[in-house]
């Protein structure tokens, strides 16, 4: 996803195109606006391709040219998939004693189903 952003007036305002003093905010981009950032808008190769490396540590730098590259790591992701993990482990800690006590219930039936007829055929024999 890219947008353009401004600072007028000490506010932050979305822009729909690029004008002197914005910046452009990238996240997760397509293979359309890599090619676009590198070709269209020329940025250094080196600063994309850092940027989406996901082990990048968050920084900011500097070229010669006026371009800056500012990257902001933050975890967000890996605290949601870890609080869905622990909702899921919470779930199964609650199924699972359930499911036990089903399974033998239905072992046991199924044991007896079996058990009752053939007691009874070998109590005929012998």
């Amino acid at each position: 996803m890219l947008n353009i952003y401004k600072t007028e007036g000490g506010q932050v305002v979305r822009q729909e195109q690029l004008t002197p003093g914005c910046w452009v905010d990238v996240v997760e981009p397509t293979p359309q606006e890599v090619e676009y950032l590198t070709g269209e808008l020329e940025l250094d190769q080196g600063f994309v391709r850092s940027s989406l490396d996901e082990e990048e540590s968050s920084r900011i730098e500097a070229e010669d040219n006026g371009q800056v590259l500012v990257i902001v790591d933050l975890p967000v992701a890996q605290r949601q998939e870890e609080e869905s993990l622990r909702r899921i482990d919470r779930t199964v800690g609650a199924i699972e004693p359930a499911t036990v006590a089903i399974t033998s219930a239905l072992a046991g039936v199924i044991l007896l189903s079996v058990m009752l007829p053939l007691m009874g055929l070998l109590s005929t024999i012998g």
